[in-house]
């Protein structure tokens, strides 16, 4: 149902002309930025993309909050892959972190891998295992920290209406192997009562 307390406005985070022209003659004393280029592979092969929006398009956001509003406290959404990144997309959101956390009352909530949320590798195995009873693994013993939405959004959630200190804000998450999150699956699926086996990187069901 419509809500007349949210207003709906497009702007552009790469542009700080748009982002201002969005906000217009509205105060805020909270701003969640959640705007990211997250791709692993796509951002490999265009780096200055996710550097012009996930690093830039941050310091435009923290501009906006520093320059229009007082006292506005600025939460970030940002990822797992940040710590010792090893990619394109890590290294954009380590420094995306940095430059919120350098403002005290910001915050930082570094997730794991939210499942069932775009990009998730939930959906692709249940296509890949209810087509084919297969899927494809990098490494057995690849680790994931996983959380729903629902755990995801409730972090955010915390911290928009709390007054307690700014910094990093980590959810409490378990780890699993993406092979037993693979198996897990196939279990929900009712494949369980078929054999599994591992073969090279493919779980099989068979």
């Amino acid at each position: 149902p419509k809500d007349n307390r949210l207003l709906m406005k497009i702007a552009d985070v790469r542009c700080k002309e748009s982002l201002y022209s969005a906000v217009g003659r509205y105060d805020f004393d909270r701003i969640i930025h959640a705007a990211a280029l997250k791709c692993v592979d796509t951002l490999e092969a265009n780096p200055m993309e996710a550097i012009w929006t996930n690093v830039n398009g941050t310091k435009n956001v923290l501009d906006l909050a520093g320059g229009m509003f007082n006292e506005t406290r600025v939460i970030l959404t940002s990822t797992d892959k940040a710590v010792s990144p090893i990619n394109t997309y890590g290294h954009t959101k380590a420094l995306a972190e940095k430059l919120v956390l350098q403002e005290p009352g910001n915050v930082v909530c570094r997730y794991g891998n939210v499942l069932g949320s775009r990009g998730s590798v939930v959906p692709a195995f249940i296509n890949s295992l209810l087509s084919n009873a297969s899927i494809n693994i990098t490494d057995p013993e690849m680790t994931r920290f996983w959380l729903t939405i629902d755990q995801a959004a409730s972090l955010v959630i915390r911290h928009l209406f709390s007054n307690e200190a700014g910094g990093l804000a980590i959810p409490h998450v378990k780890a699993s192997t993406v092979y037993d999150v693979g198996v897990a699956i196939a279990k929900i699926l009712g494949l369980d009562r078929k054999s599994t086996r591992l073969n090279s990187s493919h779980l099989v069901i068979s």
